[in-house]
């Protein structure tokens, strides 16, 4: 099998795509792509500052060999979710595999996007009939839109000399701002009332008691 060079690979696919000259051949592979919660439910509202997992899974689905093999993944705003690279995980053939900084399968190329690279951990750099990889990447939600992650899977067909775009999925939730908390003044007096009250006895008591002792002893000294 050839061992293409990923840069060369990203170049093509991207000239290829923006030109259209890159058919889709949806029985060869076929991408989803979803958004979870901590529970490993489909998110369709999170709010600023949540974290959520970004899933992709990969599958060869026709009779050939899918030669090197890659998914290209945007987020729509860019600027909405904040990958946590070093913490993406890819499962294949019952395996699960951490992002290695060194060598890496998910990293960002800047005019691409990001880029989960399946042939960094399969055999052969290679992804064989009815073989399925998932990416798992951890994300922060920033902002507050409507957020569409996109995954593109591409990968070399029968010696072909250009990247096939295979097939293409999306996925969009709902991002709210973080809520903002402002103190009322009747939490600010409720505040100081729970205060005084700690310190010892009410202020009014007291301060009666203080001008009948006084009175009391105004009246002693004029008997005198």
């Amino acid at each position: 099998m050839r061992k293409k060079s990923t840069m060369f690979l990203l170049v093509i696919s991207l000239g290829l795509l923006f030109s259209g000259a890159v058919s889709a051949q949806e029985d060869s592979g076929t991408v989803n792509v979803t958004v979870t919660d901590e529970n490993g439910d489909n998110v369709t509202q999170a709010t600023e500052g949540d974290e959520v997992n970004v899933n992709v899974v990969a599958e060869n689905t026709g009779d050939e060999d899918l030669e090197v093999p890659y998914v290209i993944v945007n987020t729509e705003p860019e600027s909405d979710l904040e990958y946590k690279s070093d913490e993406a995980t890819m499962e294949f053939d019952g395996t699960t595999t951490t992002n290695d900084p060194n060598d890496p399968f998910f990293y960002f190329v800047d005019g691409t996007g990001w880029v989960w690279d399946i042939g960094v951990v399969t055999p052969g750099s290679d992804l064989d009939p009815d073989e399925v990889a998932t990416l798992i990447v951890p994300a922060i939600v920033h902002a507050g839109s409507t957020v569409t992650v996109t995954g593109d899977f591409f990968a070399f067909l029968d010696e072909e000399e250009d990247p096939t775009l295979l097939d293409s999925d999306s996925y969009s939730f709902q991002a709210e701002p973080a809520p903002v908390t402002v103190p009322t003044n009747a939490t600010a007096v409720q505040a100081e009332t729970v205060g005084m009250e700690e310190t010892g006895a009410p202020i009014a008591p007291l301060v009666l008691g203080f001008l009948t002792i006084l009175g009391g002893l105004v009246s002693s000294r004029k008997i005198r």
